[in-house]
């Protein structure tokens, strides 16, 4: 089976998708298997990687990390730990993200380049990444809309 994973779908949206094609592949394929019309075909274990664990420390995004390597780090960590930067001395956890088209207008990683309701864009190590969604800590999570109800940020602010 296959399915299409698009530039921001994360790693729970990928998983119902597969949950939907895994039962379905099941369903079919063990019941050919059952009556005989399919062989077992044994693993080669020459090809079979193994994946460590995911440790909390790797969960922090670095700025001085490309937009394309940070926003994979969100959706592929969306299921847990989840992803985190600092600021203002504060914890956030940082849920959706998109890489933004803006130039870089900047040489400092993490640096706030533009602020809208819509998003923060942040200058990276290569490009720029667009904050959609986030959680300041002790808080739930929020659109940058709200968040900057509570808070007051400006260009050129840093996190990390």
């Amino acid at each position: 089976r296959k399915c299409e994973i698009t530039e921001n779908m994360n790693a729970k949206e990928l998983h119902d998708q597969l949950a939907v094609l895994g039962a379905d592949l099941l369903h079919v394929e063990l019941m050919d298997h059952l009556r005989g019309n399919l062989a077992a075909i044994p693993q080669d274990h020459t090809k079979a990687t193994y994946a460590k664990k995911i440790e909390k420390t790797e969960s922090e995004l670095k700025w001085t990390d490309s937009a394309s390597q940070l926003h994979n780090k969100v959706r592929a960590f969306v299921m847990g730990p989840g992803t985190w930067t600092m600021f203002a001395g504060k914890k956030i956890k940082i849920h959706k993200t998109q890489i933004s088209s803006v130039a870089v207008s900047t040489n400092k990683s993490g640096q706030i380049m533009s602020i809208s309701d819509q998003a923060l864009v942040v200058a990276t190590g290569s490009g720029a990444l667009e904050i959609l969604e986030l959680q300041p800590e002790s808080r739930t999570r929020m659109t940058v809309a709200d968040f900057l109800k509570g808070n007051s940020l400006k260009e050129g602010d840093l996190f990390g």
